[in-house]
């Protein structure tokens, strides 16, 4: 859960200093790998078991940040 606070952390830095204050609330397939520290073929096997959903509105799919906290929730040992 720490690297996805990070990842946050730092896209809302990066949008501070481009003096813009968008803010991203979903995630590439490349940018949730690197938040779950994983690779891109993991995520995608994440996906194509169920485990994780991507939006699929645009052309490419999305990773919300609430479905990433939801996967490590769900999946996370207790």
């Amino acid at each position: 859960m720490q690297r996805l606070e990070d990842t946050v952390r730092l896209n809302q830095e990066n949008a501070a200093q481009m003096n813009n204050k968008e803010f991203r609330l979903a995630l590439t397939r490349q940018e949730t790998a690197k938040a779950l520290g994983v690779t891109p073929i993991t995520v995608d096997r994440l996906v194509a078991r169920g485990l994780l959903r991507p939006c699929r509105a645009l052309r490419r799919p999305l990773f919300p940040l609430p479905e990433i906290e939801r996967f490590l929730k769900e999946t996370s040992a207790e």
